[in-house]
């Protein structure tokens, strides 16, 4: 199954749900998420892409990170569309743009 989340999340988490994980899991998470190898194991670059400082430092984290939030935190893999996710405020359930 394909991990299925929001673009551009936006979110709030209730603290039960910030506590399924450690401290040190979050911790390592954004070491990995920061990191040259993890640009290569999740993003879809050619292997041969020179990164830069804000390769590292600014757009990958976030991108690498946007479609799993929803998974940290105790969601299923594939979350609905968010037009047809009831969960959702109603300002939020938008359809995607292309």
């Amino acid at each position: 199954e394909a991990v299925k989340g929001y673009c551009c999340v936006q979110f709030m988490v209730p603290r039960q749900r910030l506590l399924l994980r450690t401290r040190e899991w979050y911790a390592k998470a954004f070491v990995y998420f920061a990191s040259e190898q993890s640009y290569f194991d999740l993003f879809p670059v050619s292997a041969g892409k020179v990164l830069t400082w804000q390769d590292l430092t600014c757009r990958t984290p976030a991108q690498l990170w946007m479609p799993w939030w929803h998974v940290v935190f105790g969601e299923e893999l594939a979350c609905p569309e968010r037009h047809q996710d009831p969960r959702l405020p109603l300002f939020v359930q938008l359809r995607s743009i292309p």
